[in-house]
């Protein structure tokens, strides 16, 4: 399984922890080596860590949904409960 980690500001944090937002959106940048896992490998072989910038909680998901837009990506995942670090 390859896990990916992105921040996340602490409104927009909150929002995808309690699975009111599941995706991030993202400016690609191919020499992040992010961006070229998630080119590489399925959506079934991807999790994905979102930290809090402020607090560096995270919380750990599966991903369900990638989908490329001009110079974006939208990395959906998979709502969960249990297990959360707060």
């Amino acid at each position: 399984m390859n896990v990916i980690n992105f921040k996340s500001n602490p409104d927009m944090y909150y929002k995808e922890l309690i699975n009111d937002k599941c995706n991030t959106v993202r400016k690609i940048d191919m020499n992040d080596e992010r961006f070229e896992i998630i080119q590489r490998f399925p959506k079934e072989n991807l999790r994905i860590n979102i930290i809090n910038s402020a607090t560096g909680a995270k919380f750990n998901r599966y991903v369900s949904d990638v989908s490329w837009f001009g110079n974006f990506v939208i990395i959906s995942w998979i709502a969960e409960l249990l297990g959360e670090e707060k």
